[in-house]
């Protein structure tokens, strides 16, 4: 995985420090990250560069977006199938706290 925007990496996460994606590719039906936010961050989920709009198995809303506050674990991707692909991550500013990804 790598980052774009301004990231401050500490021992157990990354926390933005500006607007910026996490982008992961993966072989998985599903996607989570452990994230938290003391402010509440949005961040919007992009599944091969589309958005993946509002799925049975995440807790994307229509508009592939996440509301991040508590910290907990967060389910991303709820595929059908394995396969292979590239999820992005778009946070919307500064304060974001990813810790660890999972897969189903």
């Amino acid at each position: 995985y790598y980052f774009t925007g301004t990231w401050n990496i500490v021992d157990e996460s990354a926390v933005s420090t500006s607007a910026g994606s996490i982008i992961y590719k993966y072989s998985a039906k599903n996607v989570y990250l452990v994230m938290s936010s003391e402010k509440g961050n949005t961040v919007t989920i992009l599944l091969d560069g589309k958005p993946v709009g509002a799925q049975p198995n995440a807790d994307t809303d229509a508009n592939s977006t996440i509301l991040v506050k508590e910290h907990r674990l967060y389910r991303l991707i709820g595929g059908s199938d394995y396969g292979e692909h590239t999820l992005e991550i778009k946070v919307d500013g500064a304060g974001l706290e990813a810790y660890a990804f999972t897969f189903g």
